[in-house]
């Protein structure tokens, strides 16, 4: 790959140095030596043209040697190239193809050999000299345009700080540096969010010299350059480059303003929708992106697909599970990659994986940032590129520029590598680059070189932890703005034995700023899953719901729908036709197992109303009605009931039940109630709780109950309910709770 890269570009100068040489004086060995060309025996074209050289100082035969040598790859060759150039332009200083092949070997000179760290300096002058003199020549403008894109990369986030310890600021708090008590705290939510990483981020070491005005003036000369490539040829390369460019800025409008006008890529056109798709999904256009990653990865090869379903793929794995997939077939692999993206979509009401398309724009946006061409890293094989695929693009990159530092006590001198650090809520991640050219690698301060990194933090053992113990992080980004809005599960025994009923009531409250009734003024769909272990979608129930009717009443509707017993998980989800808004919740889930036979009990539901009269959003359940209340939030100025259903009581004799009903009612946040509430039920045998005790006879073996209930007394606060039935028959007991919030 890197040698035809450098076969294309010598082509290129060929081509356009026929018509340069056709009026030169061409020597006897030269035209030997471009038969033998033609012959493919390059060894012997090589001592022809040195044969020129050697007698008649031949500029035309250093230049063909030059171009040979740069076909190979090898430092040895670069140099033997350089020379041979060098000697060309002795001969011609003003030859334009001269100029541009120094400045070509200047680049590759400099990443192939640490100690020529001005080559690459001198290729970007060297390509400004060209312009000077011949305006037109678009290949120097790309060039310079593609250069100073590389360096406002580099320096956009660039710091520099004064001696070694202004890098070591106040101590970070313990779990930004130990991910191993992290772990023993949990990951479940972040461990480092608010006024404690403000202020972490506020004991961070100040710089004494921020590259924000050189940054911002090599993105100027990139912008200006590849337009004046645009303006020559409509460069295809140059429209992606300043797309990236933009990008790089967050300027992502811009970009997508440029990448309108080129409709009809044809030199690398998949980069050219992958950049699209990345730019549109970090500007917020979902859909957009979908497309334009579509088409990208539908001009794509197998193997550059596999970038992105196979190997990619599995830095957002656990190494366990990365390594077991090591030994599977293609096949296997890329059907693993679209199950795990499609259980992880947060939104599958949508025509595509929302998680999907933020694999792909991680994976881009790692290749943009981090591939260095002449080191052949490709970005998301880094060590940058596995943080930002695993945990996504930095809420903030800092770089903290080279430096020598010297003792004070004389004698230690070390050189302060370039050091970059990615900034996320709660947690960090250091690099730095021991080779100077772009290969950043997990930091190690413990290395005792003489380049050393200048961040304290180890990622090279804290990587291997959460590589282990939070392998990825997601935060969804979708179409529209993300709502709540308040709902619950119930279950109930089903007239089919062998299933259960479900019913999942929402509630809509239009005095909610993010649920007003405008939003919903072309209506809303609903959509219910159920998924089970193996992650198999087994129910699907999508509904489309009328625009909201009321601008102060709250809207409840409930959804039922009923499913064989199983674990597994669950999605629910609203999507607002007018604006994309969606409200999303996917968690692991239980179906229920009501026996034919044995003492059960369903949920519980707190109710607004329970009555026999039929209305419009009340779930009905055999002969009763009753509305519920999904947020179990009431007031005084609420009623207030309960609603449950009792199996399989025992007949007695009589062919009556005979059975206790116990309702206990407890401070949540306490583990107890104040005295003021004694008068209402009194408290048990324990003294800690309020519990009221009722003795029931029916004729019904599943009675359905209610109750309302009266917490006028109470003091506000969050309870728990929990109901007790006891079949006095058997003995046997079965209960369930829910939990108040009252006010």
């Amino acid at each position: 790959m890197h040698v035809s890269k450098l076969i294309t570009f010598v082509l290129v100068l060929s081509s356009n140095f026929i018509l340069a040489q056709a009026d030169s004086i061409k020597t006897k060995e030269h035209l030997k030596a471009l038969e033998a060309l033609q012959k493919k025996d390059t060894t012997s074209a090589i001592t022809l043209f040195q044969e020129s050289i050697k007698q008649n100082d031949d500029e035309l035969s250093s230049f063909e040697l030059a171009r040979i040598y740069s076909t190979n790859s090898r430092f040895q060759n670069f140099f033997k190239a350089y020379i041979c150039i060098k000697k060309a332009l002795n001969e011609n200083e003003k030859n334009i193809e001269y100029k541009l092949l120094k400045a070509f070997l200047l680049e590759e000179i400099f990443y192939s050999d640490p100690l020529c760290k001005t080559y690459r300096n001198d290729a970007i002058s060297l390509y400004e000299d060209i312009v000077k003199e011949d305006e037109k020549c678009e290949h120097a403008w790309f060039n310079i345009g593609r250069l100073n894109k590389e360096d406002y990369l580099k320096y956009m986030n660039s710091e520099y700080f004064s001696d070694l310890e202004d890098r070591k600021g106040e101590p970070a708090p313990e779990y930004i540096y130990s991910p191993v008590a992290k772990f023993k705290r949990g990951l479940k939510g972040s461990t480092l969010r608010g006024e404690t990483y403000d202020k972490f981020r506020a004991s961070l070491p100040k710089p004494i010299l921020k590259y924000t005005r050189i940054a911002n003036q090599m993105f100027s000369k990139a912008g200006e350059s590849f337009l004046k490539s645009i303006e020559l040829t409509k460069s295809e390369k140059s429209f992606i480059e300043l797309t990236e460019l933009y990008i790089l800025g967050k300027n992502y409008d811009k970009g997508l303003d440029l990448l309108k006008r080129f409709v009809n890529p044809n030199i690398e056109p998949s980069k050219y929708y992958l950049v699209n798709g990345m730019a549109n999904y970090l500007a917020g256009n979902i859909e957009l992106s979908e497309r334009e990653f579509k088409k990208a990865f539908e001009l794509m090869t197998k193997e550059e697909r596999d970038l992105y379903t196979n190997f990619s793929f599995k830095k957002l794995l656990k190494p366990k599970t990365a390594d077991s997939l090591s030994t599977k077939d293609k096949v296997f692999v890329e059907n693993y990659f679209y199950k795990y993206m499609q259980d992880h979509d947060p939104l599958i009401l949508t025509n595509y994986s929302e998680r999907l398309l933020e694999h792909f724009t991680r994976v881009t946006y790692s290749n943009l940032m981090f591939s260095v061409k002449r080191l052949n890293l490709t970005g998301w094989n880094t060590d940058r590129g596995e943080v930002v695929i695993r945990y996504g693009i930095p809420d903030q990159i800092t770089r903290m520029r080279s430096s020598i530092y010297i003792s004070p006590m004389g004698g230690l001198q070390r050189e302060l590598t370039e050091t970059e650090i990615f900034y996320y809520p709660d947690k960090t991640f250091s690099f730095y680059d021991i080779m100077r050219r772009g290969r950043y690698v997990f930091n190690d301060p413990t290395s005792d070189g003489i380049r050393v990194s200048q961040s304290r933090e180890s990622t090279v053992d804290s990587i291997v932890v959460y590589r282990e113990k939070k392998p990825e992080e997601y935060v969804p980004k979708l179409q529209g703005p993300i709502f709540y809005t308040p709902f619950a599960i119930y279950q109930f025994p089903s007239k089919s034995l062998t299933k259960t009923d479900i019913y999942i009531s929402f509630l809509i409250n239009p005095k909610d700023s993010s649920t007003q009734k405008d939003f919903f003024d072309n209506g809303y769909t609903t959509g219910i899953y159920l998924f089970d272990k193996n992650h198999n979608k087994t129910t699907e129930k999508v509904s489309d719901f009328p625009p909201l009717y009321s601008n102060t009443k709250l809207t409840i509707n409930s959804l039922m729908f009923n499913s064989v017993p199983r674990e597994g998980s669950i999605a629910f989800e609203i999507l607002r036709k007018k604006d994309n808004g969606a409200f999303t919740y996917h968690d692991l889930f239980k179906v229920k197992r009501f026996s034919g036979t044995d003492l059960s009990m369903s949920d519980l539901v707190l109710c607004f109303d329970v009555g026999q009269k039929e209305f419009s959003s009340y779930i009905k359940r055999n002969d009763l009605y009753f509305l519920p209340n999904p947020s179990n939030y009431f007031t005084g100025q609420m009623q207030m009931f309960i609603y449950y259903e009792i199996n399989n009581l025992s007949l007695n004799t009589n062919n009556a039940t005979d059975f206790e009903q116990k309702i206990t009612i407890q401070k949540k946040e306490e583990g107890g109630v104040l005295n003021s509430l004694l008068s209402v039920v009194g408290l048990d045998k324990e003294g800690k709780k309020i519990s009221l005790t009722s003795k029931y006879q029916t004729q019904e073996r599943d009675p359905q109950m209610y109750l309302q209930l009266d917490m006028t007394r109470y003091e506000p606060g969050e309870y728990v309910i929990t109901v007790t039935i006891k079949d006095i028959i058997t003995g046997k007991e079965v209960s369930n709770q829910t939990e108040i919030n009252w006010q």
